[in-house]
């Protein structure tokens, strides 16, 4: 998320592929991450 990489990865979650997604730093950062990611189709 902090390099806006994402739409590059679209295509792979698009077919079903693995897509490992780390973001590094405090809990607050689980505010902002953890939402975006669950919009482009990652879990926790």
């Amino acid at each position: 998320m902090q390099y806006e990489k994402c739409d590059l990865l679209m295509p792979f979650i698009a077919a079903g592929k693995a897509v490992f997604h780390v973001e590094y730093g405090d809990a607050a950062l689980a505010h902002t991450a953890c939402p975006d990611a669950t919009r482009v189709g990652s879990t926790p």
